[in-house]
């Protein structure tokens, strides 16, 4: 997307700030700003604009010609030294000053919050996108709603000039991301530095890293410094005596960490929602350290899977099951909790898919909250995802119009035989098939729900099970695997739900 923006500056403007807006449309993930200042047409003059004060703005004088020194035109100096004086003069820094006939815009923009950055009249371009931004320039989410470029009409001629703004406004392209949303370094109780595990993050192949230490937000701060293609998103675990929770999305989601009583936790979790963070509930049923206040507290998300899958882990994942045949639309998403150097415990195990419209931490954190999530238990698969026409997972089918449509249970990253497909709805467990991967067998061509007959794929991806939706609150599906280690089937993936509307 292309803007042309023109704004003439007359001489009275001078030393004024001049706004210049624009719109910002949803979903874009990069703007950048090239700027042009031309001097409008006009009789010259050959001083500065009327009324002006540049004298006395602090900047050392320009040498003047020899002529308007009264010095004679050479006066007996050789020709360079005639032609040096003729220039104007260096600062104390060896740098040469503009003229002060020069025409000076200062360029700088703000969002429709706040401002955003600021170049002066050093730079007649920049950049701002998710993560990074030309010097000067405040990376991050670009706000939909009314910006402006900030010109400041430093110096000004008589005539007037005439600034030409083009402003590049790129899309975020809807895409599949995977990475870790629970995880630790040595700025709480994990072992290894934010360098080092940025790295280890890297090795497994992720897309994203949250910074979830344990009542500190300094990771966040530090962050800052790291050259990485990741992208780090600040996040807070609030670690109380009753229950440990994630605050997503905010350097300081909250300005303390101690709740002695439920009123205190709830409190500190309100205070991060009203500043605009995500919160998760981590591992509530962990036998450990499961939350033991009560769940009616400020939440969005709620951590089903919690490490290496296990009775815990399960005990969420009914519970999740009956919060959503209660009619609530709750997201759910999984973390390593890693902490240190473990044969079962890495980051992205188990692995967040997520389906966002670009890489920023903005664009990632509402496409879970949209519930645009897919859990599988390593970032190399398996993974399964849910359609219903145009509609996937975190989507809600309109009332009706999912008649005469398939839901397609989808897979990718590879199946095997013996896997255990599981489809639920509000009413429980809809259909359970052992999937025979094997000898380019067709995966699955049963009797769906309502009667429907739809063949699977074998592979690495395509439609694996297709049923006719019936009238139920949402769907959604889980794939279990034999693990030796766990003694017999293992989740190896699940699905957030497609919600369907009542009639």
């Amino acid at each position: 997307m292309r803007l042309e923006l023109v704004r003439d500056i007359m001489s009275h403007e001078e030393k004024t700030y001049i706004e210049v807006p624009f719109t910002v449309p949803e979903n874009m993930e990069r703007l950048s700003v090239s700027m042009k200042v031309e001097d409008l047409p006009g009789e010259k003059t050959s001083g500065l604009a009327a009324g002006s004060d540049q004298a006395g703005l602090g900047q050392p004088e320009q040498a003047l010609p020899a002529e308007e020194n009264g010095q004679p035109e050479s006066g007996g100096l050789p020709a360079a030294d005639a032609a040096a004086l003729a220039k104007p003069a260096a600062n104390g820094f060896g740098i040469r000053l503009p003229s002060l006939k020069t025409t000076i815009v200062d360029l700088g923009i703000r969002d429709s919050a706040t401002m955003r950055g600021w170049s002066g009249g050093a730079r007649s371009f920049f950049e701002i996108g998710p993560e990074e931004a030309t010097p000067g320039y405040i990376p991050g989410a670009l706000l939909p709603g009314e910006w402006k470029i900030v010109l400041g009409a430093y110096r000004v001629p008589a005539t007037g000039c005439r600034v030409t703004l083009e402003v590049q406004l790129e899309e975020g392209q809807a895409r599949w991301l995977k990475g870790e949303l629970h995880a630790h370094t040595n700025h709480s109780d994990g072992q290894y530095s934010l360098p080092e595990a940025i790295k280890l993050a890297e090795q497994a192949g992720l897309d994203f890293l949250a910074l979830t230490d344990h009542n500190t937000v300094s990771q966040n701060i530090a962050r800052h410094r790291l050259e990485t293609d990741l992208t780090l998103i600040p996040a807070m675990e609030l670690t109380t005596l009753s229950g440990h929770c994630n605050l997503y999305g905010l350097e300081a989601p909250a300005d303390d960490f101690r709740a002695l009583r439920a009123e205190d936790a709830i409190g500190l979790m309100r205070t991060a929602k009203d500043r605009g963070a995500y919160i998760s509930l981590n591992h509530p049923h962990c036998s450990n350290c499961g939350w033991k206040w009560s769940f009616d507290v400020p939440h969005d998300w709620v951590e089903v899977w919690n490490g290496p899958w296990r009775e815990d882990n399960r005990k969420t994942l009914v519970w999740w099951q009956e919060q959503l045949a209660a009619g609530r639309r709750l997201t759910a998403i999984g973390g390593s909790d890693f902490h240190r150097p473990h044969p079962y415990i890495r980051h992205g195990a188990p692995c967040n898919w997520i389906y966002a419209n670009g890489r920023s931490v903005n664009a990632i954190l509402r496409a879970v909250d949209r519930g645009r999530v897919t859990l599988s238990h390593s970032p190399e698969g398996p993974r399964l995802c849910l359609s219903i026409g145009q509609w996937g997972m975190g989507d809600v089918v309109p009332a009706g119009k999912a008649e005469g449509l398939w839901l397609d249970v989808q897979a990718s990253g590879g199946l095997l035989s013996g896997d255990v497909l599981r489809v639920y709805s509000a009413n429980g467990l809809e259909e359970e098939r052992v999937l025979d991967a094997g000898g380019g067998a067709e995966v699955c061509c049963v009797d769906g729900l309502g009667g429907g007959v739809k063949a699977g794929q074998n592979g690495s991806s395509g439609a694996l099970l297709g049923l006719v939706p019936r009238s139920r609150l949402f769907y959604r599906a889980e794939l279990w695997r034999f693990a030796e280690e766990a003694g017999g089937l293992s989740l190896a993936a699940m699905t957030n739900p497609i919600y369907i509307a009542a009639e």
